[in-house]
């Protein structure tokens, strides 16, 4: 079983939108830390607007 992060903080949110940006799966990145892909998708926007 895929291991669960309780608190994601900011570098882990970071390391997680560059992985995703580079290209890996976006459902096993979420799967991964037990998230949604919709999360991971605001986190993307939201640093896209917000930086």
């Amino acid at each position: 079983m895929a291991k669960r992060l309780k608190n994601i903080d900011e570098s882990q949110k970071l390391e997680l939108l560059q992985r995703m940006e580079a290209g890996e799966n976006v459902s096993k990145l979420a799967s991964e830390v037990g998230i949604s892909r919709q999360r991971l998708y605001e986190w993307r926007d939201q640093f896209r607007i917000h930086g």
